[in-house]
């Protein structure tokens, strides 16, 4: 029997905050809210889930080290904006972070790095 292969997923687009964003501000509830869009493009695959990984660092390939992940469920058809609060991030620090989509043949190439600089208050 013949395997069926399906192409890669296509990345992430639109970060919020926007790539290199100083100063983002907390919620109420104390959290940084970060988000994507994830379209369907044609000739990608279409993604199964999202892997978001953060961490306060990259190393000289510009990956990040030692990243927390969290795993998000992506229903096919579903072209939308997605997004996750987080808490736990000191007032003034760097995060990095990255949108990773997979299907059942890998992951999606080529996934940029984002950054954003927390707010200091005081």
């Amino acid at each position: 029997m013949k395997r069926t292969t399906v192409p890669l997923p296509g990345a992430a687009q639109n970060p919020v905050p926007v790539n290199g964003l100083p100063d983002v501000r907390y919620n109420s509830d104390g959290k940084v809210e970060i988000g994507w869009e994830y379209i369907e493009e044609e000739g990608f695959g279409v993604a199964d889930s999202f892997r978001v990984l953060m961490g306060d660092e990259v190393d000289d390939n510009g990956d990040i080290v030692d990243p927390f992940v969290q795993i998000i469920s992506h229903t096919p058809g579903k072209t939308d904006y997605y997004s996750i609060k987080q808490h736990g991030l000191p007032e003034g620090s760097t995060w990095y972070w990255q949108v990773v989509p997979y299907n059942q043949e890998g992951k999606a190439a080529n996934t940029a790095v984002w950054s954003f600089t927390t707010l200091k208050v005081g």
